[in-house]
């Protein structure tokens, strides 16, 4: 299976508990677990019925390491370098921002939608999903929220740095479709998203990143928030 293949049934497992995208780690993990389960249940089924006119040894097993079970399967089935792949990339990702690298951020940003090829890339919605997925590392120090009330508007996509996290800056990150991305923080400074964010100022990204159709690139404009 392909790593887009993979990520694309990760997701749909996740839309199952809403389309908020304030996902657990429970959740993320027992996304990842059923997909992992529904690749192996063909071969478990092939090995079984080559087995079932065979002398069998039987056990009972009290397994409790699930997350090693986890990357257990994953080697079995191929991908573990794949999805270590994929979650550095999206981890660099994340530290560019921090490190107001916008460059690399929006090379991250394309080859993580050279990853999504197979999702039809016509608006800012696809966008949204590539970017999700390219920043997929910060729900580890982050919780995320989509269309937050700020201001005038709602901000695109906010991410809240987790308790355990505070020397984490905040992040207002704004999407353009041919557009561009100056013109998203200029929309987040105009429109007043930062509003609902008083306890972050002074440790305060503002991310623009827009898709231009026609040269088919991404750009990023990263900016400290100051009031």
């Amino acid at each position: 299976m392909k790593i887009e293949n993979l990520q694309e049934k990760i997701r749909t497992e996740l839309e199952k508990y809403g389309a908020s995208a304030k996902y657990t780690p429970k959740q993320i993990h027992n996304s990842v677990s059923a997909v992992v389960m529904n690749e192996l249940c063909p071969q478990w089924d092939k090995s079984r019925a080559a087995h079932d006119h065979a002398r069998k040894a039987s056990y009972l097993s009290m397994e409790f390491l699930v997350g090693r079970a986890i990357y257990n399967n994953l080697l079995c089935l191929g991908l573990t370098d794949d999805v270590s792949q994929a979650l550095k990339n999206s981890a660099d990702i994340l530290n560019a921002i921090w490190q107001r690298r916008p460059e690399q951020v929006a090379e991250g940003i394309r080859q993580a939608h050279f990853e999504t090829s197979h999702i039809q890339y016509n608006d800012e919605n696809a966008l949204s999903y590539t970017i999700s997925l390219a920043l997929y590392a910060a729900r580890n120090f982050y919780t995320v929220h989509r269309e937050l009330a700020g201001g005038k508007g709602f901000a695109d996509m906010v991410y809240i740095p987790r308790k355990k996290y505070p020397e984490k800056p905040a992040l207002v990150v704004e999407l353009k479709w041919d557009k561009s991305a100056a013109g998203a923080i200029s929309q987040i400074k105009e429109k007043e998203y930062c509003q609902s964010l008083e306890e972050y100022q002074g440790n305060l990204l503002l991310v623009g990143i827009n898709y231009d159709v026609k040269t088919k690139e991404h750009s990023c404009v990263i900016e400290e928030f100051v009031k």
